[in-house]
């Protein structure tokens, strides 16, 4: 219960998962030609499952990523479409601490930070347009306002907001960018 088997060979320094021939879970049934070291080994199938929704705008044509990385190594990955509303399931996660990272063409790609225990996690999630700082969907007056309000040191964009507002990507928010969502605006030069 809860344990996955398998047999594995060692020959001439390389290992190799031998195919189970049978269709009884109760056993292993192997075929091998070689003289070799052979081991029964298995893995814990018992996990928990990563799931949730992702929030995204412009072309719904357009897929979203989502991967799961353990530190800089991907752990797994899938596409969501948008048949699928949005919705994302990893299972059979092992516990320990993961990067949940989210992207989109024409999106600012978000990454969230979960704890995998014992319980099944659930992280929804939001990306928004480049430029898209109130995350309404759309670029609009409010957003160039939201930007000037940033330079002119009367609100602060942080975090995930700060990365939205960057739309040059440049590390700062400035003059450039308010220009560049203005330009959006009016149609003369389109972020996306």
């Amino acid at each position: 219960e809860e344990r996955k088997f398998a047999v594995i060979r060692l020959h001439n320094g390389e290992a190799e998962i031998l195919p189970d021939l049978d269709s009884n879970p109760a056993t292993i049934t192997i075929e091998t030609d070689r003289f070799s070291s052979y081991t029964l080994s298995y893995k814990s199938t018992k996990g928990v499952s990563l799931s949730g929704t992702v929030e995204s705008f412009g072309d719904e044509a357009e897929d979203v990523n989502v991967k799961v990385l353990n530190g800089d190594k991907v752990v797994v990955a899938v596409t969501v479409t948008a048949a699928e509303n949005g919705a994302y399931q990893f299972v059979q996660m092992e516990a320990g601490e993961y990067t949940l990272v989210f992207s989109k063409a024409s999106h600012v790609d978000r990454e969230y930070s979960v704890t995998v225990a014992e319980e099944n996690v659930v992280q929804d999630a939001t990306i928004n347009l480049l430029g898209d700082v109130d995350g309404n969907g759309k670029i609009n007056a409010r957003d160039k306002k939201t930007i000037y309000n940033h330079i002119a040191g009367e609100s602060e964009l942080t975090g995930y907001d700060f990365k939205v507002g960057d739309v040059n990507g440049d590390g700062k928010i400035n003059a450039r960018d308010k220009k560049m969502i203005y330009n959006h605006i009016a149609g003369e030069s389109l972020l996306w």
